[in-house]
């Protein structure tokens, strides 16, 4: 059994997601009591709609090495 153990935020650290189907969707909903910055990457992405509120950008694979510098 685990102990409860205090959560220590991390801010100004990120979180990228490489993949962000339905396993890596899932990921970033237990990130936000770490202040963590979450960016992720799909391989298409719509131009009309780039927003998710789960994270802060999600890139194409042809920006991977910008998305990578952040």
């Amino acid at each position: 059994m685990w102990e409860p153990f205090d959560i220590m935020p991390i801010p100004g650290h990120g979180l990228g997601i490489i993949g962000y189907g339905d396993i890596g969707h899932a990921v970033p909903s237990i990130v936000p009591p770490l202040g963590m910055k979450v960016l992720a990457m799909k391989r298409h992405v719509s131009p009309l709609h780039n927003g998710d509120e789960l994270v802060e950008q999600i890139y194409s694979p042809d920006r991977r090495r910008y998305a990578l510098a952040l």
